[in-house]
């Protein structure tokens, strides 16, 4: 499992760093499988928590068309090393290592 993990107080500085970095905007070319054609736009936010990108799919099949949207957070930014190990261990992990910054070995 690999992550970027901040130490404590360091995840606002990542956010505005990677808010710099990356563009607001973005939109993919279709893609087809069979007779349903998608295309996809993506349209970052900035929040206190970090960046919530919002997926917009249009998705068409025939003569319908869909559209599906899903926001996602990115957790990395704003997660420590102490936070995965806490979650990994909850949901049944025995073992958390982080082998170095940005590497994290779990054993079921």
């Amino acid at each position: 499992m690999f992550s970027q993990l901040h130490p404590v107080g360091t995840w606002k500085k990542t956010i505005e760093k990677e808010w710099k970095r990356r563009k607001r905007f973005n939109a993919y070319l279709p893609s087809m499988k069979g007779s349903v054609r998608v295309t996809r736009v993506e349209i970052a936010e900035k929040t206190s928590e970090g960046i919530l990108e919002h997926n917009v799919s249009l998705v068409e099949k025939g003569e319908f068309l869909r559209i599906e949207i899903a926001s996602i957070m990115n957790p990395r930014i704003k997660w420590t090393s102490r936070d995965f190990k806490k979650v990994l261990k909850e949901v049944g992990f025995k073992q958390v290592y982080v082998v170095k910054e940005g590497c994290v070995l779990v054993v079921k």
